[in-house]
């Protein structure tokens, strides 16, 4: 099991849980699950946020893998230009 953490803009969709308990074996498989519980909550995740993986941030990733136990946090995205 993955502890996802869920920033105060995101507890909204899951009825104010600050986290969830999700099993997964990549950042794919997470939005699908978070979505099939929570409905809108993994389309807003993949299209505004990026994802921190045990303190990692990735951005546009959904094929990352990511083991048991793993910390997830989920993070705006950072943008530039």
């Amino acid at each position: 099991m993955l502890q996802v953490d869920l920033s105060f803009d995101l507890q909204q969709f899951c009825g104010g849980l600050e986290s969830l308990k999700v099993q997964a074996t990549n950042i794919r498989e997470l939005l699908e699950q978070l979505d099939i519980r929570f409905p809108g909550l993994g389309a807003k995740i993949e299209k505004e946020m990026a994802v921190t993986i045990n303190g990692v941030i990735y951005q546009d990733t959904l094929i990352e893998p990511i083991e048991d136990g793993s910390e997830i946090y989920f993070i705006p995205k950072i943008g530039g230009g």
